[in-house]
């Protein structure tokens, strides 16, 4: 549904993004979730894992960070393909 660049101060300057669900993308983000607690799942961007992180519980409200020291650059192409991906 959204996705957004984001300033982040708590320990320590980063740029993260936030992505935001539609309903739908969040019930299927939850059950993929809750299925694989304890496990490692990968975010893809044009063919490359770019954040896999381990699973700690269902994701509830459909909303997710990815952070993980990229650049401002990065972040902003990362960005780009995923907005042309709503």
């Amino acid at each position: 549904e959204e996705v957004q660049k984001v300033f982040n101060t708590y320990g320590g300057e980063s740029i993260e993004i936030n992505l935001i669900f539609t309903e739908e993308g969040s019930r299927n983000l939850y059950l993929l979730t809750k299925a694989n607690i304890g496990k490692p799942i990968a975010l893809v961007i044009e063919n490359q894992i770019i954040y896999m992180p381990m699973v700690m519980a269902g994701v509830v409200g459909g909303k997710v960070s990815i952070c993980g020291g990229y650049s401002e650059k990065e972040i902003d192409r990362m960005i780009e393909t995923l907005k042309k991906e709503q």
